[in-house]
C-alpha cells in the first residue's frame, strides 16, 4: 500500500456527546484495492459502505458517526489494503470539547526576538522575520512532542534565507513559501548555524558565531545576510536540516474554513497553529498590557505579523488563544500574547503536520594509530575526533561495547602475543549511529628482557654485538606498542662490533629510548660520559625499566 494520510478532517459534536468526523484519505501511489479503516477500540468499519471504499483515484472521503465517548476521547485511525495486509496508522485525533475554557501548553519554547543589533550591542531596528521565528518555534514544539530532546532551538537564519528563486526576494516572507521549503529541506539546529548574538551556547566559541543577520537580501552594517548564510552553508548543512522536514501544511481563511474546534484540534495534534494577522496600532497596546490583544481593530494596517497558537484560556470571561510572539520576553506576558478567538484581524491559520525522519548516519570514525598502546595483557586505543559527535564506542572481538564521551578505550585481561579485532563507532546529537570500523592489534609477547650473559662485578665488559642489537630491538618493540616511534639506534659495525670501544653515546641511546617510555631509568645511567665506569647495576636498571614497561 502507498503512503497514506488523512487531511481536511472536521469533528462536530451534539448535545448527547455524539461525534461526526469527516476525513479525506490521500496518498501517492495507491492501487485499485479495497481500503478499510479501524479505530482504536472498535473492529473493522466495513459493515457499512460508508466505511469501506474501492479506490479509483488518489483520494477518497468518509463521514462517520461515533457515540458514547463522553466529552473527550482519543481516536487512532488505521487503514490497510486488505484483511491480510498490515495495519498502517494514518492519524490520531482527539474529540475536543469546544467549550473547554482552558488548555495550557505543556511546553513553552524559548521566546525569540526579531530585532537587529549593531556592533556596539545596541538596538538598531526590527527585522521582518516573524514568519521564520514562528516556524522555528513550531519546530521546537514538534521536537518536544516527539520526545526528541537533542535540540532546544532551530536556525531562524536558515528558515529566513532558504528560498527558491521564484519566491519573494525582499524582506519579510510568505508563510506558504516558507512552509514549502520546510517540506523540502527542513531546518538545522541553531547550534550548527549560530547567528543570534542574544543566545550563546557555552560550548560554542564566540568566533564561530555569525553576525546578527536577520535580514534577507541586504545589510547596512554587517555586510552579511541570511541569504548568504544559506548559500555559503547549504551543501554542508542540508543533511542536518532534512530530519526536521514537515509532512505537509494547509492554510485556512479566518471565519470561513477555520473553526474554533478545528484550531483546538490541531493545537492538540500538532502542538501549535501558525496564525497570520494584520497589525494595527491597537495591537501594540498588548506590549504593556500583559500581552492581551484587543478584540477589534480599526484604522490603517501598519504591518503583517505571525505568531504560534499553543493553547487557550479565558481572561475576564473572554476566550483567548495563547500565542508565542517573537518580540522578546521583556514585553507582553514574558513574550506570550493573548489573541481573542474572534479577532477580526487574523487572516489565515496554518496547520503544520510534522513528520519523523531518520538522522543522517555519523561518519565512520578512525583510530589514531600512533596513540595505540599494547602490553602483554592490554590494548589501549584512541579514536580520532569526529565533528558534531559526543559519544564514542569501542568493543573487542565482538564483545560488549564500551561508550564514553572521551575517545580513549583500554581493554585489559588479554592474552599475550595474541591478535584481537577492535571495532569503533560514534554517535552525536545530529547523527544516528555510525558504521563500525574494525582494526587488528596484537598484544606484546610476555617474554621479559634478560641479558644473554650476567653483568657482575669482576666479570669484565661482556656485551656482544648480537646481544646489544637484540636489546635495542626489544626496546623498539615496546616503544611502538606504547605509541612511540621506533628509536633510530646505531647498529653499524663501525661502532658496534668485537674489539670496538663501547662509546658513551651508544649507551645513552638505549638509556634515553627506555626513559622516554616510562621515566624509570636512573639519573646516573642518563648522565654517563666518555671514560666513566659502567657498573653492573646500570645494566640491571635498564633491564628493570624496560621490563616494567612490558608488564604495565
Amino acid at each position: 500500500m502507498g503512503n497514506a494520510y488523512f487531511t481536511n478532517y472536521s469533528i462536530t459534536k451534539n448535545a448527547n456527546d455524539d461525534y461526526s468526523i469527516k476525513l479525506n484519505l490521500e496518498g501517492t501511489d495507491f492501487q485499485s484495492e479495497s481500503f478499510v479503516i479501524q479505530q482504536d477500540s472498535h473492529p473493522w468499519f466495513n459493515a457499512n459502505d460508508a466505511y469501506s471504499n474501492t479506490l479509483t483515484a488518489s483520494n477518497v472521503s468518509w463521514t462517520m458517526n461515533f457515540s458514547g465517548y463522553g466529552s473527550s476521547c482519543k481516536l487512532t485511525f488505521r487503514c490497510k489494503a486488505s484483511k491480510s495486509s498490515t495495519w498502517q496508522d494514518v492519524i490520531t485525533v482527539y474529540t475536543p470539547d469546544e467549550y473547554s475554557s482552558e488548555r495550557y501548553p505543556s511546553f513553552y519554547p524559548e521566546v525569540t526576538h526579531q530585532y537587529i543589533r549593531d556592533d556596539s550591542d545596541g538596538y538598531k531596528y526590527e527585522a521582518r522575520t516573524c514568519v521564520a521565528n514562528a516556524i522555528a518555534t513550531l519546530k521546537e514544539i514538534h521536537e518536544y512532542k516527539e520526545g526528541r530532546t537533542r535540540y532546544n532551538r532551530f536556525s531562524i537564519g536558515w528558515i529566513y534565507g532558504n528560498r527558491d528563486s521564484n519566491h519573494h526576494q525582499g524582506e519579510g516572507m510568505f508563510v506558504s513559501e516558507a512552509l514549502d521549503k520546510l517540506i523540502q529541506d527542513g531546518t538545522p539546529p541553531f547550534e550548527l548555524l549560530p547567528e543570534n548574538v542574544d543566545y550563546f551556547l557555552p560550548h560554542v566559541p564566540m568566533q564561530d558565531y555569525y553576525p546578527d543577520i536577520y535580514e534577507y537580501n541586504y545589510s547596512d552594517y554587517t555586510g552579511f545576510t541570511a541569504k548568504q548564510l544559506v548559500q555559503n552553508n547549504y551543501n554542508s548543512i542540508l543533511k542536518f536540516a532534512q530530519p526536521q522536514r514537515i509532512k505537509n501544511h494547509s492554510g485556512y481563511i479566518h471565519k470561513i474554513d477555520a473553526k474554533i474546534y478545528d484550531i483546538k484540534q490541531r493545537v492538540i495534534n500538532d502542538g501549535g497553529v501558525l496564525v497570520e494577522l494584520n497589525l494595527y496600532n491597537e495591537f501594540y497596546s498588548a506590549n504593556n498590557n500583559g500581552g492581551i490583544v484587543p478584540e477589534y481593530f480599526s484604522g490603517e494596517i501598519v504591518d503583517g505579523h505571525a505568531m504560534i497558537i499553543m493553547g487557550w484560556k479565558k481572561i475576564n470571561g473572554v476566550s483567548y488563544w495563547i500565542c508565542q510572539n517573537s518580540w522578546g520576553d521583556w514585553i507582553g506576558d514574558n513574550g506570550i500574547y493573548y489573541l481573542p478567538f474572534w479577532t477580526n484581524k487574523a487572516t489565515w491559520y496554518y496547520y503544520v503536520e510534522d513528520n519523523v525522519y531518520p538522522l543522517p548516519k555519523a561518519p565512520t570514525p578512525s583510530l589514531d594509530i600512533n596513540s595505540t598502546v599494547k602490553t602483554g595483557n592490554s590494548i589501549k586505543v584512541t579514536i580520532n575526533p569526529v565533528e558534531h559527535v559526543e559519544t564514542y564506542y569501542a568493543r573487542i572481538n565482538g564483545g560488549n561495547q564500551q561508550s564514553s564521551s572521551g575517545r580513549t578505550f583500554t581493554f585489559t585481561g588479554l592474552a599475550p602475543n595474541t591478535q584481537y579485532f577492535i571495532e569503533i563507532a560514534c554517535i552525536g546529537s545530529f547523527y544516528s549511529m555510525s558504521d563500525w570500523a574494525g582494526y587488528y592489534a596484537t598484544t606484546l609477547s610476555a617474554e621479559l628482557w634478560e641479558w644473554h650473559t650476567p653483568k657482575t662485578t669482576g666479570a669484565g665488559f661482556n656485551v656482544t654485538r648480537a646481544e646489544w642489537i637484540a636489546f635495542c630491538e626489544k626496546i623498539n618493540e615496546v616503544r611502538v606498542a606504547k605509541g612511540l616511534s621506533a628509536y633510530s639506534f646505531t647498529t653499524s659495525t663501525t661502532y658496534i662490533d668485537k674489539d670496538k670501544p663501547f662509546y658513551a653515546w651508544i649507551w645513552l641511546e638505549a638509556a634515553n629510548a627506555i626513559n622516554q617510555i616510562n621515566g624509570q631509568v636512573a639519573s646516573a645511567c642518563l648522565n654517563v660520559n666518555s671514560g666513566d665506569i659502567i657498573y653492573p647495576w646500570y645494566f640491571d636498571n635498564l633491564k628493570t625499566a624496560l621490563n616494567n614497561a612490558i608488564s604495565s
